[in-house]
Order: structure tokens, then C-alpha cells, then sequence
């Protein structure tokens, strides 16, 4: 399809559409073989997640009404992409950053009770939205989160993770946890983007806020437009610079 369409293996394997350029997305379609002109720029329109009603009297000019949509809604995203870049984010903090590369993942056919009980859970109807994975240092619970986080994330369901480390800089800190994990959000969901806290204060306040404005509002509003599962991998909390705090959280 690839080598067809043009488009990156990147997209075709799932990266969200939003973080190609919209000049990129266009040239997509630009050797698009369709029966009729105005499949070609109908085309467009899940491409820019953008509806709009079908008219197939417009000929030459049925790229006039999705380019203008298009423009619209850019611009509007683009409003949103300012206050969302000064978050203070982490990103080395993802499972699957640079840094992170070589962090080990289950083997195959291995964990497979524990790793069925956390996709049983996250995928049910289960009313806990928490699931906590303890057990003594050393016995392989950050595996079992990056293979978690590695499932997630090839299905697109994945909202986040924040892996911390003690004494690795910024990927230990707290106060960046929820700024980071909004960052990856807003990347991956844009129905939540629009609804995530545009206050550029909001670094500054407790972690409770952040949490509710970060992550819990947006995601409650944006129900029934994003994925019914969204999973957020939190792993070693307990080398965090104050993991006492979350227990207000």
C-alpha cells in the first residue's frame, strides 16, 4: 500500500494522522486514480478527520469546500498546539523513547496469566480504573509494564506512560509526571486534545489539578469520540521524588 498510495508506513501502521503536516497529508491524494473528481477530494476527508456532506455536482471544484475545512480546522489545532507546548513534558519517559529502546519485554509465552489478568481487566467492564502491579524488587514488574505499554500501543489504545527512575533527571520527578503524560495524550487523541487545560499556569499547581484538568476531564468529555479503552502505564512510582504525593491524588 506503500508503495500504491505514497503514504508512510509510519501512518499505515497506525502513528496518528495529526502528526503529519497537512501538506504532506494532501499529497497523499494527489495521484489518486477515482471514477468520479469528487472521490479524489472526498478522499481528503478522513484523512483530516473532517465532515462534510457529499455533493457530487462540483466537478473541478470539489477541493474548494474540504481545503477550506481543512484550513479551519488546522488553524484551529493549531491554537490548541500553543499552550500544549509549553507543558513541561519528559518524553525519554515513554517506554518506547530512545533512551528507553533496550528496556526489556516479556518473551513470548512467558507472564502470559499475568499479562491475560491486565488486558482481561483493561479491556472488561471492570469499575476499578486502577490496576496496581506489586511484588518484590527484581521480580520483573517493569517488564510486565513495557509489554503492557507495548500492547496497548500497537492496538492504539495506549494514552501514556511515564517510566521513573531514581536519580535519572527529569524522569524522576513528580511534578512532570501528568504534564508529560497529557503531552503523549493530546499527540495520540484529538478528541481529548481539545479539552485538555489550556491554563499555561497549570504546571504550577498541585497534582491533583493536573490530574483532574490533564487528564481526567479531558478524557471524560471526550467520551464516545475516542477509544473506549485508553491505558495509562505508570511503572517504578516508587522512584519518584515524592511518591508520598500521590496518595492525595
Amino acid at each position: 500500500m506503500h508503495t500504491t498510495t505514497g503514504i508512510p508506513h509510519q501512518a499505515l501502521r497506525g502513528q496518528p494522522l495529526s502528526q503529519f503536516s497537512v501538506a504532506e497529508r494532501l499529497s497523499w491524494a494527489k495521484h489518486r486514480r477515482t471514477k468520479r473528481k469528487e472521490d479524489k477530494a472526498y478522499s481528503l476527508l478522513g484523512i483530516f478527520s473532517v465532515f462534510l456532506p457529499l455533493i457530487y455536482e462540483e466537478g473541478d471544484h470539489a477541493f474548494t469546500r474540504p481545503e477550506q475545512e481543512i484550513e479551519k480546522t488546522h488553524t484551529e489545532n493549531t491554537k490548541f498546539d500553543r499552550p500544549l507546548s509549553q507543558l513541561p513534558a519528559t518524553p525519554q519517559a515513554a517506554f518506547n523513547s530512545l533512551e528507553n529502546q533496550h528496556g526489556p519485554e516479556c518473551l513470548s509465552n512467558t507472564r502470559v496469566d499475568i499479562l491475560q489478568d491486565i488486558t482481561s481487566w483493561a479491556d472488561g467492564s471492570d469499575a476499578r480504573c486502577i490496576y496496581w502491579l506489586d511484588g518484590m524488587a527484581g521480580t520483573g514488574k517493569s517488564t510486565v509494564a513495557r509489554t503492557a505499554a507495548r500492547i496497548y500501543y500497537d492496538r492504539g489504545n495506549l494514552g501514556g506512560s511515564f517510566f521513573f527512575s531514581r536519580g535519572g533527571g527529569d524522569v524522576g520527578l513528580a511534578e512532570k509526571l501528568f504534564t508529560t503524560l497529557a503531552s503523549q495524550l493530546a499527540a495520540k487523541n484529538p478528541s481529548a486534545k481539545r479539552h485538555i487545560q489550556e491554563n499555561q499556569d497549570i504546571a504550577l499547581c498541585s497534582l491533583r489539578d493536573q490530574w483532574n484538568q490533564l487528564i481526567l476531564s479531558p478524557l471524560s468529555k471526550a467520551i464516545g469520540k475516542a477509544p473506549a479503552t485508553i491505558v495509562l502505564v505508570i511503572d517504578a512510582l516508587d522512584e519518584c521524588d515524592a511518591n508520598k504525593t500521590f496518595e492525595s491524588c
